[in-house]
């Protein structure tokens, strides 16, 4: 396996970052190996080798760390650089969704459809379909999650005028 651009670019990222390399070191979302062989390798400019000769195991090992920890640096950029309002708008779920999956839910967050009036809104605006159809239209819900979100709006009772209005499928 090769040291991609793609990790180093992430890396560098973080370090110029203002926190520089702190922000990897505090990380959740990594182990403290994964930290260690990280901040060994991109900070001390070890090779993958050196590392694991200290570690008493390979340097491929030690690569497969380091590119397994990748998802973890992502997600600890994406936090460390996301603006305060906006990590507010991924950390607090709006109560109008309890009851849908946190797939669903984040997908109807992403989409900015942040309340029931805006899906509402939505479902009028593509009432040529089914709401499960129009559902699928949107970035990152399958035809799971579309049948989630259409049935939380019946159990929640929420009329749907203009899908039923123009004599569609509303399942």
């Amino acid at each position: 396996m090769k040291d991609n651009d793609g990790y180093r670019n992430l890396i560098t990222a973080a370090y110029n970052h203002q926190a520089g390399f702190e922000i990897i070191g505090k990380s959740e979302y990594l182990t403290d190996r994964q930290k260690h062989v990280l901040l060994a390798h991109f900070r001390d400019s070890k090779t993958y080798s050196a590392i694991g000769e200290e570690q008493g195991v390979s340097g491929a090992r030690i690569q497969q760390i380091a590119q397994s920890a990748m998802d973890g640096v992502r997600l600890t950029l994406l936090w460390a650089c996301l603006s305060d309002r906006t990590r507010q708008e991924y950390t607090k779920p709006p109560t109008e969704y309890d009851g849908l999956s946190v797939r669903s839910r984040n997908a109807l967050m992403r989409n900015k459809l942040t309340s029931a009036e805006k899906i509402m809104g939505y479902l009028q605006c593509n009432n040529d379909k089914t709401p499960v159809e129009a559902f699928m239209q949107l970035r990152n819900v399958g035809e799971k999650s579309a049948r989630e979100i259409y049935m939380y709006l019946i159990r929640h009772r929420l009329y749907l005028p203009a899908v039923i209005e123009r004599g569609k499928k509303v399942a």
